[in-house]
């Protein structure tokens, strides 16, 4: 629906996941016939309401280049990424929890609620996060390795990096002395965040991951990474995925009020 002549929009789309609006004359915008949905971008447009409460679930919003003035996300637990400023336009002032200020980068940054660290063991759990998703590259294993080892990782960061990490690969192997040397890195990594968990685990549970319905890193329709991929040969695992991984970590209710 973006580069349309639409001035309001009150869809009834009940399996709809994503919607862009965008370059759009729309002024208002109701969402209350999306309640699944899990993207919206409605930037570049003359918006003056725009209420996400109806629709919980987004992953993602983006309302950049608006005339909101304010924005209500505390409903919105789920939220991994915010957009609303850009260095031309500031942005309406947005409501949100004392979580969601921690967590979405645009917040933190405008609140200044970050620790300016560098070094991983000073970040806090939200910039650990962060850092855990921009990581790639031929050394992203040892990399990941020090994030899910530091003192502030959160569950969620931990279970993010393990499931994206290929554990179904590694059940091939029943222990270390059987891998390869060029895939040490790799078991390395899943057994440091096996090890935690099943011992003195992760200091907090704040930030949301699904390993049965992930959101965040490929696709806001979700993926099922606690399946291994079909059509792929894989020799039959000799060791099984620890259950504790599977449990999910949810969002938040925000608090009454």
């Amino acid at each position: 629906m973006a580069d349309n002549r639409l001035t309001e929009l009150a869809l009834q789309a009940p399996a709809l996941l994503q919607l862009d609006v965008s370059r759009n004359p729309a002024c208002g915008s109701s969402l209350a016939g999306c309640p699944h949905l899990r993207a919206l971008t409605a930037s570049c447009n003359p918006l003056v309401a725009l209420d996400p409460a109806p629709a919980p679930e987004p992953v993602a919003l983006d309302a950049t280049e608006t005339r909101l003035q304010r924005l209500d996300i505390r409903g919105n637990a789920a939220l991994a990424r915010l957009r609303t400023a850009t260095p031309q336009r500031p942005g309406p002032q947005v409501q949100a929890t004392d979580v969601q200020q921690r967590r979405l980068a645009q917040l933190r940054r405008t609140l200044g609620l970050g620790t300016g660290a560098t070094a991983i063991d000073d970040l806090d759990p939200f910039e650990l996060h962060d850092l855990a998703q921009s990581i790639g590259g031929r050394d992203a294993d040892q990399r990941l390795l020090a994030i899910v080892s530091a003192p502030r990782c959160d569950r969620g960061t931990a279970l993010m990096v393990y499931w994206t990490s290929s554990p179904h690969y590694y059940a091939r192997y029943a222990s270390r002395d059987e891998v390869p040397s060029y895939e040490l890195a790799g078991w390395d990594l899943l057994a440091a965040v096996e090890a935690r968990m099943a011992g003195e685990g992760f200091a907090t549970a704040q930030i949301p991951f699904d390993p049965a319905d992930d959101r965040q890193t490929r696709s806001v329709r979700g993926i099922d990474w606690t399946r291994a991929a079909s059509g792929v040969h894989r020799p039959d695992p000799r060791r099984e995925l620890p259950r504790r991984l599977r449990e999910p970590v949810r969002p938040s209710a925000p608090a009454p009020g």
